[in-house]
């Protein structure tokens, strides 16, 4: 979920969102001196939420303030850490509220591997898992609200999407009417729609279906393979993948289908987009040159580029403040996935504290 504050709205929103913290609180702040809402963060710390903040390490006259802010809230057990000494006028704030990542767990052996859903906070703690291994699940998605999972599943021999409660209750497939092929499942951010792909007779499409179940409507009918959907953060466009041209490109469309246009156009095939939470760019594999890479390209198609390179990194989801990515990365020779996260602003993938590989790894959490 991203939560937008409008001028008027004043802090409230920003204190409902505190308060309905459950594991983990992320800030960033240059000053902060609303008594409102850093009673509201020391509240959260003593029911138990994970505080973590991040401080200017000078203001000019305001330092002697910042100092004691600092002191306010590591006596109330938030972690607080200062930014270098060169960033004195460091101006970014921001809040991630719940901040958690969704993704495959892999255990077992190569060839009786074990596929749990696990869903873990950003930091690598409070590691939980979904499902039990009962069949082949992929393609995990959290909900906006971050209370239902989106899944493909394998039961039965035919991998179709499903959707269940966080706490993996009412499991129930997605599409009404008869059996289909679908997978690639993305919730539309107000959460009542999923984008699908449904394969029929060596075609796929993208398709859209209510979150609670219903039949599909389709939105593409050109030959060949659409499919990975991804919404736009205000829910009017989706990108998604397709090999219409003879090559796997970038597309984006309006929500109801119309004006579908091609937005990747540099070598290698471009596949498996995710929105950035802010708008502006859209993340997606590209596999070129035996390499398999993340990069990054606004939705006009301006402005392509990669921000990784390893051997076989794939699969990206974007961190609340659209600031950083997580994506599957094998390295070469081992036959193993594991998320790893890397940051826009440049510096190494690092890779996220799980117990066992993982792939299809998908970030959630609230946003200021």
């Amino acid at each position: 979920m991203r939560l937008i504050i409008q001028p008027d709205d004043g802090v409230a929103p920003l204190v409902t969102a505190i308060k309905s913290a459950k594991k983990t609180i992320q800030i960033a702040v240059f000053r902060f001196d609303h008594k409102g809402v850093e009673e509201a963060l020391k509240a959260a710390a003593a029911k138990g939420v994970k505080v973590t903040a991040l401080i200017a390490y000078g203001n000019g006259g305001g330092t002697k303030s910042l100092r004691k802010l600092e002191t306010r809230w590591l006596d109330a057990g938030i972690t607080v850490t200062r930014t270098a000494g060169d960033l004195t006028r460091y101006h970014d704030k921001f809040f991630l509220i719940d901040s958690r990542i969704l993704y495959v767990a892999e255990t077992g052996s190569r060839t009786s591997p074990v596929k749990r859903l696990a869903i873990v906070n950003w930091d690598g703690s409070n590691h939980n898992y979904l499902t039990q291994g009962e069949g082949t699940v992929l393609s995990p998605r959290l909900s906006p609200d971050g209370q239902r999972v989106a899944y493909v599943s394998f039961a039965g021999g035919m991998p179709h999407v499903r959707v269940m409660d966080l706490d993996g209750s009412n499991d129930r497939a997605l599409i009404a009417g008869p059996p289909a092929i679908s997978f690639a499942p993305a919730f539309s951010p107000d959460g009542r729609k999923i984008a699908i792909s449904i394969a029929r007779e060596g075609n796929a499409d993208i398709y859209v279906v209510p979150s609670t179940g219903g039949f599909p409507q389709r939105l593409t009918t050109t030959p060949g393979i659409d499919t990975a959907p991804s919404y736009s953060p205000d829910g009017r466009s989706i990108a998604f993948e397709s090999d219409r041209g003879g090559r796997q490109q970038i597309y984006v469309m309006n929500a109801d289908g119309s004006g579908q246009r091609r937005v990747t156009f540099s070598a290698g095939s471009h596949g498996s987009p995710a929105w950035s939470p802010k708008g502006d760019l859209i993340a997606f594999s590209l596999w070129n040159g035996g390499m398999l890479n993340i990069g990054i390209v606004a939705p006009d198609g301006s402005g392509e580029k990669t921000v990784t390179n390893g051997w076989q990194d794939e699969r990206a989801s974007w961190a609340p403040d659209g600031e950083f990515i997580v994506f599957q990365r094998t390295q070469q020779g081992s036959g193993l996935a594991w998320p790893y996260t890397v940051s826009l602003s440049g510096g190494e993938p690092k890779r996220l504290a799980i117990p066992q590989p993982g792939s299809d790894p998908d970030w959630s959490g609230v946003s200021q």
